[in-house]
């Protein structure tokens, strides 16, 4: 229990449900900080662009205010309790901050193959012209059982792209949803301030308060069902304790709700530790102890 004490003594600290909104966008600028000989710099890459300083700071700012927005709205809904720091470290984790990620891969051998530029414009463009091909390879690829023969899938998408070959699905957005995929398939999301979102699609999902909205709700929703689950912290491929709820839930994005993943859940927590680190001024390990 003594390893979980500091996450929730930081959760008190960050001001209430949702957190102070300053302290949250400092926490995202914190993760984007690189040291250089002598001196800090801010990397943070967007649609294609990279943010000043400036930049930055206002985005870093707009992010933590989606992100108070969407665990308030969530907690009043739900009386789920997420910790924004959980959410700023799956966001940078998943997608570095970027809006428009579409999936690392599936980028770059786009890139390659197409000579793909990147902007919001043609990555929405593209997507919808990946989804055609896709819906039309499907017709003529999909068996009298409805299962698609892959190696025929492969040949028709390149056919009318080379660069489309391999590419079944895509990462997108700041949250990186799975689409076309069951967790964003014929959903639609309320927005903290009443704006219905019906039918996610692809411009929705290049949205950051829309994808962060969809995070926010899916981890309350993997919170209540984690708590039916125990998930071990290992060490050398021994098992060291059970991990607790509040610490472990956060991981289901990635896996879903009932497989598990402890290379995520370290790679997210080096992020957490970073958070902490920064926020108190000592170094903090993601089990709760300082590290001095």
């Amino acid at each position: 229990m003594k390893n979980i004490i500091i996450f929730i003594i930081c959760f008190l600290l960050m001001g209430g449900v949702g957190g102070d909104t300053n302290s949250v966008s400092d926490s995202i600028i914190g993760l984007h900080i690189q040291t250089g000989p002598g001196k800090e710099y801010t990397v943070w890459h967007e649609c294609g662009k990279r943010l000043n300083s400036l930049e930055a700071e206002s985005r870093a700012l707009q992010y933590s205010e989606y992100i108070k927005d969407s665990i308030t709205d969530v907690y009043e809904r739900w009386n789920e309790e997420i910790n924004p720091d959980h959410v700023v470290a799956i966001l940078y984790r998943e997608s570095s901050d970027d809006e428009c990620a579409i999936g690392r891969k599936e980028l770059d051998r786009l890139r390659d193959q197409s000579g793909y530029s990147i902007s919001r414009k043609n990555i929405i463009g593209d997507l919808k012209k990946w989804r055609s091909a896709n819906m039309m390879a499907h017709k003529v690829c999909s068996n009298r059982d409805k299962s698609v023969d892959l190696g025929c899938l492969d040949r028709e998408m390149a056919k009318r792209n080379p660069g489309y070959k391999g590419i079944y699905a895509w990462d997108i957005g700041a949250g990186q949803f799975r689409w076309p995929g069951s967790r964003t398939r014929n959903r639609s999301v309320k927005m903290p301030d009443g704006r219905l979102v019906k039918n996610v699609g692809i411009d929705d999902l290049l949205e950051a308060d829309v994808s962060i909205q969809m995070l926010v709700e899916d981890l309350a929703l993997y919170k209540r069902a984690c708590r039916s689950h125990t998930h071990w912290l290992t060490r050398k491929g021994r098992k060291v304790r059970i991990l607790e709820t509040e610490e472990a839930y956060f991981v289901h994005h990635h896996t879903g709700e009932v497989a598990w993943s402890s290379d995520y859940w370290r790679r997210v927590n080096r992020h957490i530790e970073n958070i902490l680190s920064r926020r108190h001024g000592v170094k903090i390990a993601s089990n709760g102890r300082f590290l001095f």
